[in-house]
């Protein structure tokens, strides 16, 4: 068995999410049908956190005596499928396999953690995460440089004035939607919820 993991741009919806967590599992039961017993996916949540934009996936492999020794290994599957992945533009899908052991093995690769000292904020951070990795991307000793977390996601605060609410006979929410357009800071808006 092995996983392979879907992240699609921050914002994107579920059924997005599923579209492409189906050309994956339509991958491997068509195009590795001889080496795939089955394929089960989980929408909403990945290694990197939770959301519609994140999946999961777990491809369950034929018994060994029903594969080829030489291209029915986990290795030569994900190879291949990373081949084949690396076509979906909408989306960034990674086949890989566990550890014999955990913490131990050629997958389990290496982490790194970016912090920043100098105080110069969130953008610069982003910043200089994206220029590693397309540098780490660029060395041929590199395979599947990633980062390991979700990209930002769109978030709105909304403030509602509860006095001029229930002077218009509105009902109150408790509900809090949070908000940070692209490139910029959260912003604070009074909303006025009139019931018709």
């Amino acid at each position: 068995m092995f996983t392979t993991s879907v992240q699609l741009p921050s914002g994107s919806t579920q059924q997005q999410t599923l579209k492409v967590v189906q050309k994956a599992e339509d991958y491997f039961l068509n195009n590795e049908k001889q080496n795939v017993e089955s394929v089960f996916a989980t929408v909403g949540s990945g290694p990197g956190g939770n959301g519609q934009n994140v999946a999961r996936m777990f491809v369950r492999l034929k018994d060994w005596d029903q594969r080829d020794p030489q291209t029915g290994t986990s290795f030569a599957i994900i190879e291949r499928a990373t081949k084949a992945f690396n076509q979906i533009n909408e989306a960034r899908v990674i086949a890989s396999s566990p550890p014999a052991i955990s913490g131990l093995g050629s997958s389990a690769g290496f982490d790194m953690e970016l912090e920043d000292h100098a105080g110069k904020g969130h953008d610069a951070l982003m910043a200089a995460r994206d220029t590693l990795l397309e540098l780490a991307g660029k060395n041929p000793l590199l395979t599947r440089v990633r980062h390991n977390g979700l990209d930002d996601s769109p978030q709105l605060q909304v403030d509602i004035d509860q006095r001029k609410a229930q002077a218009l006979a509105s009902p109150l929410t408790t509900s809090t939607i949070r908000c940070k357009p692209r490139g910029g800071r959260a912003t604070s808006t009074t909303l006025w919820i009139a019931a018709g």
